[in-house]
């Protein structure tokens, strides 16, 4: 975050998650190693909770001081319905298609991954 900044890192997090959520929907169609699953799953665990913290401190740099702390209760809001629709997702796509919940997850981080480069830079630049 400090070298990269906070667009680029923000987007290579997605990205690594959309990744390790690929590979792990990848391998259990061709039924592999389980350990191989566990460790993309914990790593793509790790980069989406990594770009989560880094998000808290994105929003806050993005919005001018007046609209700030509406602005970061609304996408904390809209975080946590996320958050609590996942293991709905999960469990009634997961019934239907097997690899039908990393397929969702997967692309929604890729997607956010793509979002995320069109935000703008706000290293080494003053809050507004």
């Amino acid at each position: 975050m400090v070298f990269v900044g906070r667009r680029r890192s923000l987007a290579l997090l997605f990205f690594t998650c959309a990744v390790c959520i690929f590979s792990v929907m990848a391998l259990m169609l061709i039924q592999l190693n389980e350990l191989v699953v566990v460790v993309l799953s914990l790593a793509g665990k790790v980069a989406i909770t990594a770009a989560f913290q880094l998000i808290w401190a994105y929003t806050i740099e993005l919005y001018p001081t007046k609209v700030r702390s509406l602005a970061l209760g609304e996408a904390n809001f809209l975080a946590r319905l996320g958050s609590l629709c996942s293991p709905y997702i999960n469990d009634l796509l997961g019934e239907v298609v097997v690899w039908g919940p990393s397929a969702l997850f997967g692309l929604v981080s890729l997607v956010a991954a793509a979002l995320a480069l069109i935000l703008p830079e706000t290293r080494h630049s003053d809050l507004q």
